[in-house]
């Protein structure tokens, strides 16, 4: 996770707003296309096109367009803000999908579901979800690991990272580690794989960069390996 620096939103946004006033508004899948594809490319723009959870790559075929906020409770009821087409609120998110777990946007959806049907111990008081990629000061406390955990020296941040968004399912978590030492591979490709390993740290950071600017998938993991190894 990295932070996320929101742009203004949209005109076509805007003026969608402007139109409603709060009216008659409908779910953000169902907003006619010349309103929500300019959201969409602005979000994937801002985002360099990666997950605004677990910073895979995606594009406009395959995003969905997240409610940090949850559509069925910042929707101006119960004395809550409506922020059911607030642009603060919106991330463009992956399909969730891992091989045989669901995490970010999806796993979000679905303990929700089952909170509010309680069918799942997580009390419902941790949604809204607090940990936020828009707040910096949230990600600057994310830390990853060689083992391709992600991690955070917050208690109810660091439950949801676990539970809520499933961050380090086994996939998400497989797919880290591989990136991380495929750095260090690549700095040493020479070595035997049981000898162990002395990095070339101007190789590191130069591969680090690379992917860094190239807008690579799990760009907020390099970032951090960058600092940590210059």
């Amino acid at each position: 996770m990295r932070w996320i620096k929101k742009s203004s939103p949209p005109n076509s946004l805007q003026e969608y707003n402007k139109a409603k006033n709060g009216k008659d508004i409908v779910h953000f899948g169902s907003v006619e296309e010349k309103v929500s594809k300019p959201v969409k490319e602005a979000l994937l723009s801002e985002q360099d096109y990666l997950c605004a959870y677990c910073q895979q790559e995606i594009h406009i075929r395959n995003m969905k367009v997240e409610h940090h906020c949850e559509f069925s409770i910042c929707n101006g009821s119960n004395g809550t803000k409506d922020r059911r087409l607030d642009y603060t609120n919106l991330l463009a998110v992956c399909n969730g999908k891992g091989n045989k777990e669901t995490h970010c946007d999806t796993k979000k959806a679905e303990l929700a579901t089952e909170i509010a049907n309680k069918r799942n111990s997580l009390k419902k008081e941790l949604l809204p979800m607090d940990l936020n990629p828009t707040i910096q000061s949230h990600t600057k406390a994310i830390v990853y690991t060689s083992t391709g955990l992600i991690e955070t020296n917050n208690e109810t941040r660091q439950i949801e990272i676990e539970q809520i968004l499933n961050l380090n399912c086994d996939t998400l978590k497989k797919l880290r580690n591989s990136r991380w030492n495929n750095i260090f591979f690549r700095a040493n490709p020479k070595r035997k794989k049981k000898q162990p390993v002395k990095p070339n740290l101007d190789k590191v950071n130069r591969l680090l960069k690379l992917e860094i600017d190239r807008n690579s998938s799990f760009k907020g993991m390099y970032e951090f390996m960058l600092k940590k190894f210059t």
